[in-house]
């Protein structure tokens, strides 16, 4: 996943994404790798998702490599808006949908830019290397559960283990799931910050 607050930039401002995006950087070696290093490890397949080519070309230090990539970014196309909101009495909240055409004032506490960027900067806390509870969220969004929780422990020998990206429409809904609680974390903690 790459780090909104120095991997990712939005073209026109050269700053942090403002909109909310989370971008997932995936690539893999297909030819002119090293196979020590790749025998008996995994092996992905990008077939659902779109890929391009990279040719990596020769050094004095290095061979010729090429690398197929794919670049997902996700935006949660975030809307600022006054809506009613209920308890249902178990400490849950419950947004109300809006009932024929009715438009509440807005309050200002969400500000309009504000607010898309902080869902981009509460995925990025999420990463590859943080402590094993964490580490593989990324790896259930994009492989599923099922292909991760299968997994044979790690062997040097024999073929690839092959891990297949879940199609965009099946990591659409996940990807909404997985913000709406990195999102409710990141209020809770700014809001104990403020109450304390």
């Amino acid at each position: 996943m790459a780090d909104p607050s120095y991997l990712v930039f939005n073209h026109s401002t050269q700053g942090p994404p403002t909109d909310g995006s989370t971008v997932f950087v995936i690539s893999q070696c297909s030819t002119g790798c090293d196979q020590i290093a790749l025998s008996g490890v995994l092996a992905l397949n990008l077939t659902n998702i779109p890929t391009f080519i990279l040719d990596v070309n020769a050094t004095t230090y290095t061979i010729a490599e090429t690398w197929e990539l794919a670049v997902l970014v996700c935006r949660p196309n975030a809307v600022v808006q006054a809506r009613e909101i209920i308890s249902n009495g178990t400490g849950f909240l419950e947004v109300l949908p809006v009932s024929n055409g009715k438009q509440y004032a807005t309050q200002g506490i969400l500000h309009p830019i504000q607010t898309p960027a902080m869902l981009s900067f509460a995925l990025s806390a999420i990463s590859w290397q943080d402590n094993p509870i964490v580490s593989n969220v990324p790896l259930d969004f994009l492989f599923g559960q099922q292909q991760t929780n299968s997994l044979p422990s790690k062997t040097y020998s024999g073929p690839p283990i092959i891990l297949t990206i879940l199609p965009t429409e099946i990591l659409a809904p996940k990807f909404s799931a997985m913000l709406q609680s990195a999102s409710k974390c990141a209020q809770t903690e700014l809001m104990s910050k403020y109450t304390h």
